[in-house]
């Protein structure tokens, strides 16, 4: 367990001497800590040796992708083409999984270093992305932790009205994990007076691309596989998601916070204030949705990690709400990085599945 507390007490340290000493705020210090934790994350997900819930999982879909010609792995349905994709170059050159999880790793913080970056107190933000999104999903769950990566990096062209580059990166993060589609649903928010038949004709082009691609599939029966495989997985299954409804706890506490304290009070770009404000009314609406009919399905608790920016976005600035005096700003600040901590210690002590993370082995 200490190299995990060792992981978040880094980035915790940095945001505490930022708030002490401005040295440390220097643009030239600052970039060399920051890069030089991203490449020690890198390596510390990357070169990982049998850590993460689906360890397996993966190992077998490094040996399927020995058998597979390159061809097929765009007319299959077991596994996302993307995913598949960076397997088969891997063992064309025999690079062993390890390969597969740095490029993976990289791509995954990659977009989450970029987003935290964005933000007002970027340390704070890292250290927020540290317990749940850097320990759990980007060494758990690789394909969805890709796919987050890129959405979070997308989610920036998107806040600078770069919609088509979004789109592209959205489409891209598909190929490693289906849901990310899901990020298309915010182009609605950018519907306007001046461009609504545009979005129209994207949608019905899109609709007609969807049943053109159940036609070309259905022919194998493959696209119906695919539902019936996230069914199985995600609703039917016997994985007990116990810890859904805390997690969602910490989304909807962050959502009221951001509404209650952010959303008039922090200047923000106008769509990037559509996005946050959308996903925590969407997150209020689903925990309550999960509390009155006792709902901790695993699907739910998946498509929860794309909410994640509100976490980012609202809790990092809690010292900037908080901030009457500096005093006032490093005890929030300290009280956040504590509350942070607590997740990280009652996820290894309690969860039914941080023995798989348990001990950290790193490579052989």
């Amino acid at each position: 367990m200490t190299i995990y507390y060792l992981l978040i007490s880094i980035p915790s340290i940095i945001t505490i001497n930022s708030k002490l000493n401005n040295k440390i705020n220097n643009l030239k210090i600052n970039n060399f800590f920051w890069h030089a934790f991203f490449f020690i994350l890198v390596l510390f997900i990357g070169l990982r040796y049998q850590v993460g819930t689906d360890w397996g999982a993966y190992l077998n879909i490094y040996e399927f992708s020995k058998k597979i010609n390159l061809i097929s792995i765009f007319f299959q349905s077991q596994i996302d083409p993307g995913y598949l994709l960076l397997n088969k170059f891997s063992s064309i050159f025999s690079l062993e999984i390890y390969s597969v999880n740095l490029i993976s790793s990289f791509i995954f913080l990659f977009g989450v270093f970029k987003y935290c970056e964005f933000q007002k107190n970027p340390w704070l933000a890292l250290s927020l992305c540290t317990p749940f999104l850097i320990i759990v999903v980007g060494m758990g769950y690789t394909r969805q932790a890709i796919a987050l990566g890129i959405m979070l990096y997308a989610l920036l062209y998107f806040y600078r009205g770069q919609n088509i580059l979004f789109t592209i990166l959205i489409l891209i993060a598909s190929t490693f994990h289906d849901t990310a589609l899901i990020y298309l649903s915010l182009l609605l928010l950018t519907i306007n007076k001046k461009n609504y038949i545009i979005f129209i004709i994207f949608f019905l082009l899109l609709i007609f691309l969807f049943f053109l691609i159940i036609i070309f599939f259905d022919s194998n029966f493959d696209f119906l596989k695919r539902f019936s495989y996230y069914y199985k997985v995600y609703i039917t299954n016997s994985y007990n998601a116990s810890g859904t409804i805390y997690r969602l706890s910490i989304l909807v506490f962050s959502s009221v916070f951001f509404i209650l304290f952010c959303l008039n009070r922090i200047v923000f770009i106008k769509i990037e204030r559509r996005v946050l404000f959308s996903m925590s009314i969407i997150m209020i609406f689903v925990y309550l949705f999960c509390l009155s009919t006792n709902t901790t399905s695993t699907y739910i608790d998946r498509l929860s990690i794309y909410f994640y920016p509100i976490i980012i976005t609202s809790i990092s600035l809690v010292p900037q709400v908080f901030n009457k005096t500096k005093l006032s700003s490093f005890i929030t600040t300290v009280i956040v990085l504590m509350l942070n901590f607590s997740i990280l210690y009652v996820w290894l002590n309690y969860s039914n599945y941080s023995d798989r993370w348990l001990p950290y082995n790193f490579i052989y």
